[in-house]
Order: C-alpha cells, then structure tokens, then sequence
C-alpha cells in the first residue's frame, strides 16, 4: 500500500500522534523555566514535519479512493479524521467484503490472456481495496503473494534467484524488477504475451541488427579490358561495358562481318 511504502501508515491510525507544540511545553514548565531558542526550534520543526506527513497522507487518500467518497475526505482536516470517516461508511460489510478479498488475493493467478501490466493493476485494486477496510498486508508478505500470482513456467528460476533479496526491497521495487525481467523475455523474443514494452534504444539497437545484410551484395557487371578482337568487342557491348561503337576500326557489326 502507497500509505505503508512511504512510511504514513501509523500517522493515519493515530500511532504516530500529533506533536506537543511548543505552546504546551511552556505550559508544562515551572514559572521561572523557559525554552531555550534552540529548544523552540526543535520543538516546532518536529510539529511542521508531522503535519507535513499528515498532509502527504490526507492526500494519498483522496487521489485513491472514488469520487463518491472524496466529500468526507475533503471535510476531513486530518489524515486518521478522513480515515475514520471511511471505516465508518464502510463498517457494515467489512468482514465480509474482506473475506473476499483476501480470497481473491491469495488465490490470484495471471492469465494466460491478460498483460503484465494489466495483471499489477489487478493486484493494486485488491491490495488497495483492503487497506480500505483496514486490512493492511505486511510488505514482504506481498511481495511473496506477487510472485506466486505469476506465471510459474515463465518466472519460476528467475523468483527463486530474488527471494534472497525480499527483505531488502519494496513491493514496487519488486514488481519494478519483474518489468525489467518481462523486457528481457521480451526482448530475446522468450515470451512476447507478457504485454510489456520494450525499452526504446533496445529496439533501436534490435532494428538495426536486422537491417544487416546476410548475403553478399549483388556484383556488378563484369569489366573487360580493351579488346580490338571483335568477339570480345561485342560482349562487352552487350554488357554495357563499352559503347558498342565505341571509336573503333574493326568491321562493322550491324552487318554481321566479323
């Protein structure tokens, strides 16, 4: 989930609660105590981060969800109050909505009909459907159920050789390599159904590969040197090598003497 990956998941849930500013610290302290300037500073930039973060998060809400739901996220001044405003509208069928979900996300499988990039969406739309009902998936449990909804005869090997580096990345910078991986298959003309593009100068370099000739060049015609038998004179006459009257004094040819 978009939330998760950029680390805004707990200001959303109310984890990660709103700062103390630093109104309330000078509250907290005796009659003789005051802030230090340093202090403020620090104290004020860990409230202008925060809020900063819950913005970026109020802001992933409203670009994901539907147009029929955006009027509580716009009422909303916070992330965790438009978050609430959703589970709410959403609570009745929630198990049973994520039930189904989970099913379906567990039990996905790219056709043999579909891209790759329409096979992604599909599992964003499911991924993300649950993190609207609260349901969040740890990330690399979804990096694993991602490589298992792909085609076993196509990326078996290559899956095995990246589980080594599961813990290291991303879900999407795992399906970034999954990508790479579809173009090289592409690319070697393995397996053109993937529906991934071809990166651009690959192609380029590919076209002109193609457009060298395998067989030799036609020759041109033959070139004889000057002859004054009239045998020859005629063949290269034929031959276009020599104009067929060319300042010669041999016997006229259009009569047939030789």
């Amino acid at each position: 989930m978009v939330l998760s990956e950029y680390k805004l998941w707990k200001v959303v849930t109310g984890q990660e609660p709103y700062p103390k500013t630093v109104e309330k610290y000078e509250a907290e302290l005796a009659e003789d105590e005051r802030l230090t300037d340093t202090a403020r500073k620090k104290i004020q930039k860990e409230v202008d981060e925060w809020d900063e973060r819950d913005q970026q998060a109020l802001r992933i809400i409203g670009f994901t969800v539907s147009d029929q739901l955006l009027g509580p996220v716009r009422s909303s001044s916070t992330a965790k109050e438009a978050w609430n405003e959703l589970m709410q509208i959403h609570a009745p069928n929630d198990k049973q909505r994520k039930f189904s979900l989970l099913r379906r996300l567990y039990r996905l499988d790219m056709s043999s009909n579909s891209s790759l990039i329409e096979h992604e969406r599909v599992f964003d739309n499911i991924v993300q459907s649950l993190a609207a009902i609260g349901k969040m998936i740890d990330p690399d449990e979804l990096i694993i159920l991602y490589a298992n909804s792909l085609p076993v005869d196509i990326f078996s090997n290559w899956i095995q050789s990246q589980m080594a580096f599961v813990d290291k990345m991303t879900i999407t910078e795992f399906k970034g390599r999954v990508r790479e991986e579809a173009r090289r298959l592409n690319i070697h003309g393995l397996n053109e159904g993937l529906g991934v593009e071809r990166d651009p100068d690959t192609v380029q370099a590919n076209m002109a590969k193609s457009n060298v000739r395998i067989f030799p060049p036609k020759k041109g015609k033959p070139t004889y040197p000057p002859s004054r038998s009239p045998g020859r004179r005629l063949l290269q006459a034929h031959h276009g090598t020599v104009p067929r009257n060319a300042g010669s004094k041999s016997p006229k040819l259009e009569e047939g003497r030789w």
